[in-house]
């Protein structure tokens, strides 16, 4: 087919049959390997990596599920929707009650499940995305940029196709597509992948998901411009942060040196700042690609064990796995691909489940190290195995070891299964071998492959390469007759761009730049404002003509089953909306970060709306332009009805007792908190948020419901903001104390308040003396 790309072949004229050298590439073919194109095993990887990044972070929020989202939680659902926090949206407010929320999170468990092994894989993108966005923007108290980053995460990768391969979809397409009867098409690894499986994924996401990375770590780095980044100190800072710090960094700290806090400060400013130029490099691609995923890596799993952040850094090191290459796969399999691994398998001929089981390890065998034999033996094992030689032929358990050490990443799993998870591998392998019969497989005959019999592809006929490596030549051939020839598109391109910001950018443009009075009459009762979108739209419409019209005829003209035609369509949609997403995340970064806003762009709403519904923000100023240089916590000095002082918020993880105010701050190695505790604290102090102290002091009222002790239930308590300054250079002492009273609070229940009299003739316990040598009071007015 003439729109197709051939693959050289060897030129048998010349001496020893020598492979002539590979054509010079355009700079389109560059671009498009660069920049545009993703690995589909790197993609499946990806999933795999997110699937379970998504499974742990839903039993990281598992422990506070009912603290966050239910109604008698830090923030019910009736003040949520009377007070929502930002514009945004979130399908959790359906959600209210305990049993409503456990069937959420085993709907969540099972979307997540579903995304990590590939079943379904498109629809569960799609659903993932939507819930983590959800769960993210419900309480946006506790937000911080790892929600924002995972948001992102998610809704980047919904545009590529995740589950292509290593996914139980690609698994259950191989069989249906190519039926094998007998040991020799099990042998036959010719049809093993789909030609479109095996090319590359050539998107525009790609470019996007590149710049997405390089804004992080550009803006990131061009923010940190204080003192302590430039003479190295900001790290000292940063460990003390005990809201922050985990607690088994926060016992070595102190005995960090300082030309080792140096030397990390100066590495993060180094790998932040020389990142982008990494990913974006048109040159040494394949080492610069490299060095990005060991750097991301490497910062990232430091932050992630050093700090309580969240999803931040997990999230970065997932997005770090889709800039692995084929380069990078091609050394994986000479790396791990080893003849000593060969296995010989014989299957029993007349069993059916025997011979599935044989296809499936065909698809998984992606090094083909199996060689499949048929025992027509009917007392033979269900499955032998023995190396290629025929020697130690092994049955059983035994059997199912050397499959899985004969497979990719088989080793290290083969290994557990043979020593710690000994128990569940015998387990599994049992209830395999007798799901055969449960599902209808009984016996089977050996059938010959019939004549011209072909296994039919998803692929066009004689058309392997997929869309997008050949459209480009596919258009330069339709405009080459013509008049005005490739400039043509050139200007849809040009037209469609400035329609479309014109219609959106032009009128707010008009009206913050130049003064003009966008809402006044210009002719015909059409204001300035309603001229710009409408002129705008028809511009857009006139590049959309000369640019989508030679696309079409493309798509109608080449050939290709109605399916891939249709399959044509919905990519363009696709890529259209990616633009889109593209064009709203730039206005929003020159919106909101430090560096542009001198620039006082408006955002206009539609723009406003792509980015903020599911808060796919743009704010990368971490630690910026100083590191955190105080410290602080919410302490909640309350009493309960038989007398004691507690902290409400302070239960003991093990045996669930109230703990006593933890006034000193001076000496804390670490809060103990996690991410979602230490950034509601850390917001609910802040004076923009006062009105959701609220629900906090209903909260505390319900504590008894949720420790089971109808003693626990709080009379009037304070809630002091303690705070004090991180350690100064050369030192490991905090300093400058401080207690700032937020607000007191009483219960009105007047059986609490009797109860509490009755125990302790309304004295209150003795009070507790601070580190500064006051003492914390908690005398309520009218209690």
């Amino acid at each position: 087919m003439a729109d197709t790309e051939q693959t050289p072949t060897p030129d048998a004229s010349k001496p020893g049959g020598e492979e002539p050298a590979a054509p010079a590439t355009t700079w389109w073919e560059d671009v498009r390997n660069h920049y545009l194109s993703l690995d589909r095993r790197t993609l499946g990887l990806t999933r795999i990596f997110i699937g379970f990044y998504l499974v742990f972070d839903l039993f990281r929020r598992t422990e506070d599920w009912g603290k966050l989202f239910s109604n008698d939680g830090v923030l019910p659902t009736h003040f949520n929707l009377w007070r929502p926090q930002s514009g945004g949206y979130t399908f959790l407010n359906g959600f209210a009650d305990h049993p409503e929320l456990a069937l959420l999170w085993c709907f969540a468990l099972a979307v997540f499940v579903s995304y990590l092994i590939g079943f379904k894989t498109k629809a569960m993108q799609i659903i993932a995305a939507v819930l983590v966005a959800s769960l993210n923007g419900r309480v946006l108290l506790i937000e911080n940029g790892g929600y924002v980053v995972q948001n992102l995460l998610m809704m980047w990768t919904a545009f590529l196709p995740l589950g292509d391969r290593f996914s139980v979809d690609a698994l259950r397409e191989g069989l249906r597509v190519q039926r094998e009867q007998n040991a020799e098409d099990l042998n036959d690894r010719r049809l093993d992948v789909a030609a479109w499986r095996v090319q590359p994924h050539v998107s525009i996401v790609g470019l996007f998901i590149l710049i997405q990375l390089a804004a992080i770590y550009f803006f990131n780095v061009v923010h940190k411009t204080g003192t302590n980044w430039r003479n190295g100190s900001a790290v000292h800072y940063v460990i003390y942060v005990d809201r922050m710090v985990t607690p088994l960094f926060a016992w070595g700290r102190e005995y960090v040196p300082n030309a080792v806090e140096i030397f990390l400060t100066k590495t993060v400013l180094a790998a932040e700042a020389g990142l982008p130029v990494a990913l974006l490099s048109p040159v040494a691609r394949v080492w610069a690609r490299r060095l990005v995923i060991v750097f991301i890596n490497f910062l990232h799993l430091g932050f992630g064990s050093t700090f309580v952040l969240g999803p931040f850094a997990w999230a970065l090191c997932c997005f770090s796995v889709l800039l692995i290459g084929t380069e990078d796969w091609e050394l994986v399999i000479r790396t791990m691909k080893r003849v000593s691994r060969a296995r010989t398998v014989r299957y029993r001929a007349e069993s059916a489940w025997a011979f599935q089981t044989c296809r499936i390890l065909k698809r998984l065998d992606r090094f083909e190290l199996l060689h499949f034999e048929a025992d027509p033996n009917p007392q033979s094992a269900w499955l032998t195995v023995c190396r290629r030689d025929g020697t130690h032929p092994a049955t059983g358990y035994a059997a199912h070891l050397q499959l899985v050490h004969a497979l990719p990443s088989g080793p290290p799993l083969a290994w557990a299964l043979r020593t710690v998870l000994r128990p569940v591998g015998v387990l599994v392998t049992t209830l395999w071998t007798r799901l055969g019969p449960f599902l209808g497989y009984g016996r089977r005959t050996e059938a010959a492959v019939p004549a011209g019999y072909r296994p039919e592809l998803r692929d066009d006929a004689g058309n392997p390469i997929i869309d997008g490596h050949f459209t480009l030549g596919w258009l330069r051939r339709y405009f080459a007759p013509r008049r005005f020839g490739f400039t043509q598109f050139r200007v849809g391109i040009a037209l469609t761009i400035a329609g479309f910001f014109g219609a959106i950018y032009l009128a707010p443009m008009l009206e913050k730049k130049a003064k003009v009075d966008v809402a006044a009459d210009l002719v015909g009762g059409m204001s300035i404002e309603g001229a710009c979108l409408w002129g705008g739209v028809l511009v857009m419409f006139i590049g959309l003509h000369f640019l989508a019209r030679p696309l079409l005829i493309m798509n109608f003209r080449t050939p290709g089953r109605p399916a891939r035609k249709w399959t044509r369509i919905t990519a363009g949609f696709r890529e259209a909306f990616a633009i889109l997403m593209f064009v709203g995340a730039v206005n929003q970064a020159l919106v909101e970060l430090w560096v542009a806003r001198p620039l006082k762009l408006p955002q206009p709403e539609l723009a406003r709306l792509l980015v903020h519904k599911f808060r796919y923000l743009q704010g990368w100023f971490m630690f910026s332009p100083n590191p955190v240089m105080d410290d602080g916590t919410i302490v909640v000095d309350a009493i309960t009805v038989d007398g004691r002082r507690v902290d409400p918020f302070s239960v003991d993880t093990y045996d669930r007792k109230l703990e006593p105010p933890r006034y000193d701050l001076l000496h804390a190695k670490s809060f103990k908190y996690n991410q979602i505790w230490s950034d509601y604290f850390n917001r609910i102090h802040m004076p923009g948020n006062t009105v959701y102290r609220r629900p906090m002091k209903e909260y505390m009222f319900a504590l008894p419901e949720r420790t089971g002790d109808p003693n626990d239930a709080i009379v009037k308590g304070v809630v002091y903001w303690v705070h004090d300054m991180n350690p100064k250079w050369d030192t490991t002492n905090s300093y400058g104390y401080g207690l700032k009273e937020l607000f007191k609070f009483s219960n009105p229940d007047p059986d609490v308040q009797r109860r509490f009299r009755e125990n302790t003739g309304g004295e209150d316990p003795p009070e507790i003396e601070l580190p500064n040598g006051k003492t914390a009071s908690v005398t309520v007015a009218g209690t």
